[in-house]
């Protein structure tokens, strides 16, 4: 008895049915995916701790603001052996002193220059939480394309498995009517390479499906064996806001603008700070201590003493002239603002023209998804046709696999336009802030 290539082909997936159940699954949706990758990202762990570290020193404060203390212990224990003859002591004596002090001082005006640096501490602790909404808006954006690009091509794995399908159906049907002298071998042959193509494309569609699923678990760092099952289907809104709306929320929510506006204000605060140093600045320094030592001469008895002592001084310091240093720092400050307004005004420019073509892009991308749908319904009305018309007799095996072909092609360029029209949307979500926002 022969063995047919069905019942091999049979026996090959049911072989792989029961490897892939032995395989533990697990169901993976897009905010999962999300969720698992924002917990596991290196990146985000940094500028999480950076951001820490920013809000820890504004809570803080300036600490030039506060007035600071030292409490000074001293103690001195000396023996002087003096045979001078000019001096009154003759012979060696011993003296021990033990001093205890508190000094303070307080700056209480600097030109404004705590202020200003207050103000630049709470910029920088807003520039730091805009760094990491970036870092988490960017890592959004890849797992979501990372898992809509795993989805498409477990889509177009579908067609080509129905594809598969219809080709071992017909080369079934080919075979049992060859083995009856019903149809010529030419015409069997010609069925069976069919499905032949159609299992290499299958295999290889297989391929590149796998490949999305490990660049998915290996982006959002799931180190595990476990096969993952996709849930959310690859949809998209069916209307968005017109391109006025959307560039209002661009402009308010934007995290690239955001940032560069905090960069133009610590511009403005370093001017600020420049020009502090033309004012003058007042000191207030206090201190009191007490010395207590004893003194010891060759033959006499130890003589104990004290000394108290406190001191209150104000003093003002004004830079007159010291080669129009000032002056540089503060041109270079309202330099560095410029290119900062400059910067501003680039961003907004480049980012609306990019959310200008993606809202451009969406719209012709919808228009040709819903004629590519008119041509799928067409051509799978014509293939329809020219089964009826090869089984009747009234046309050729390669017209019917033409129809077959074309409908395959028409399939999978849909699909890659519903992908494509995802990337605008996606694109559109990230240039107006919508990842944070919703997260």
């Amino acid at each position: 008895m022969r063995i047919h290539l069905s019942s091999l082909t049979f026996i090959l997936l049911l072989f792989c049915s029961v490897s892939f159940t032995a395989i533990a699954q697990e169901e993976m949706s897009l905010a999962k995916a999300i969720q698992i990758g924002l917990n596991n990202n290196y990146q985000i762990k940094l500028v999480l701790i950076e951001e820490k570290i920013a809000t820890t020193n504004n809570e803080f404060g300036v600490p030039e603001r506060l007035p600071r203390i030292t409490l000074n212990l001293r103690e001195y224990n000396r023996l002087n052996i003096d045979s001078s003859p000019t001096s009154f002591v003759d012979g060696s004596y011993t003296k021990s002193e033990f001093t205890a002090g508190i000094d303070a001082s307080w700056t209480i005006y600097e030109g404004n220059a705590d202020k200003i640096n207050k103000k630049r501490l709470e910029e920088l602790t807003k520039l730091s939480t805009g760094h990491s909404q970036l870092v988490l808006q960017n890592t959004i954006y890849s797992i979501i394309l990372a898992y809509y690009n795993a989805v498409i091509e477990s889509e177009k794995l579908n067609v080509y498995v129905e594809t598969l399908r219809l080709s071992e159906d017909k080369k079934n049907n080919a075979e049992a009517l060859f083995d009856f002298g019903d149809i010529a071998k030419h015409d069997f042959l010609n069925f069976k390479n069919a499905y032949l193509h159609d299992s290499i494309s299958y295999q290889q569609q297989s391929i590149n499906y796998n490949k999305t699923l490990v660049s998915l678990k290996y982006l959002i760092g799931y180190n595990t064996n476990d096969s993952l099952i996709l849930t959310n289907l690859l949809d998209f809104e069916t209307e968005i806001p017109d391109f006025h709306t959307l560039e209002q929320a661009f402009l308010s929510n934007n995290i690239d603008i955001q940032n560069e506006i905090i960069n133009v204000n610590l511009a403005q605060h370093q001017i600020g700070l420049a020009e502090s140093t033309r004012r003058p600045s007042i000191e207030v320094r206090s201190g009191i201590s007490e010395e207590l030592g004893t003194s010891k001469f060759t033959g006499e008895n130890r003589e104990r003493g004290a000394v108290f002592d406190y001191y209150l001084s104000l003093g003002l310091k004004y830079n007159i002239f010291n080669g129009y240093r000032e002056k540089q720092r503060i041109e270079v400050a309202k330099l560095e603002k410029n290119m900062a307004l400059v910067s501003v005004d680039e961003k907004k420019q480049n980012l609306k023209e990019q959310l200008k073509i993606n809202h451009e892009d969406y719209k012709e991308r919808k228009r040709i998804l819903n004629t590519q749908q008119r041509l799928i319904n067409n051509l799978t009305e014509s293939l329809d046709l020219y089964k009826e018309r090869y089984e009747s007799g009234y046309s050729v095996f390669i017209e019917y696999r033409n129809a077959q072909m074309e409908l395959l092609d028409a399939q999978l360029k849909s699909l890659e336009s519903v992908y494509q029209l995802k990337l605008a949307e996606t694109e559109i979500l990230r240039l107006i802030g919508g990842f944070i926002s919703k997260n």
